[in-house]
């Protein structure tokens, strides 16, 4: 991350969560998210950013790429990060992921040598833990994280995918940037507003579907100057993009 414009590049972690029994009543619920990360370069645009190629398999994660594995405990959000204005997000979660092995990266001096980091911080807000199938409102797939480590601070923005498959693209920034201030709900709202929108079901059933038009992060609330507005969606009609997991 030695370059001075690094911070254009999004790392997008795609990996497996397994979600296990609390220990003691109330203790929250161990988490543990194994995968691999990859860069997407040049991209302070992160519409650019597009979905990576793999399929389901939890094979993908054992290849030679760059490894994460970092755990934690996640507890219900309770409303905690709302203010209590907002009762729909009461029953989601908060994963705090700075326990485990951390993440490689290779060294900037040699490049066949990884070198392991740990974040100092590390917040995942999330509707579930473990895999319940598709949702028909599709806010509940969208996944947004915060933190800070020896990089700097940092953003997430994703989604949940078949199998507790969460695919989550990181943002650093500077440290003037508005959202390092911001709360878990503010960038999930942020996130909601740019990337779902209403449409019929499918099965012509009453009411309204709630949609993913696009994938989370190329919502311009990535972007590496981020204005606010709906900009990345316009690019490309607002249309949904189909990914391998459908």
């Amino acid at each position: 991350m030695a370059e001075s414009n690094w911070k254009d590049t999004l790392y997008i972690w795609d990996g497996i969560v397994t979600a296990g029994v609390p220990e003691e009543e109330k203790s929250g619920f161990p988490i543990q998210w194994e995968g691999n990360w990859v860069p997407v370069t040049d991209a302070p645009d992160a519409h650019k950013a597009e979905v990576p190629k793999r399929s389901g398999a939890r094979r993908d994660i054992d290849d030679d790429g760059n490894k994460f594995d970092v755990k934690g405990t996640a507890t219900p959000s309770k409303g905690k990060d709302n203010g209590g204005e907002d009762s729909f997000y009461d029953s989601y979660f908060v994963a705090e992921l700075t326990e485990g092995s951390g993440w490689e990266m290779k060294d900037e001096n040699d490049d066949s040598k990884k070198n392991s980091h740990k974040d100092e911080t590390h917040e995942v807000f999330v509707k579930n833990i473990r895999w319940s199938g598709n949702q028909k409102d599709e806010r509940d797939s969208l996944v947004v994280a915060k933190g800070k480590n020896s990089f700097g601070s940092f953003c997430s923005v994703g989604w949940v995918r078949p199998g507790c498959r969460w695919t989550i693209a990181r943002r650093y920034l500077d440290d003037a940037d508005p959202r390092v201030g911001w709360s878990l709900l503010e960038l999930h709202k942020a996130a909601v507003k740019e990337s779902i929108k209403e449409e019929e079901n499918d099965d012509d059933s009453q009411g309204m579907q709630k949609r993913l038009r696009i994938p989370p992060w190329q919502a311009s609330v990535m972007h590496v100057d981020y204005q606010g507005g709906e900009d990345a969606t316009e690019n490309d009609g607002g249309k949904r993009q189909k990914t391998s997991d459908e």
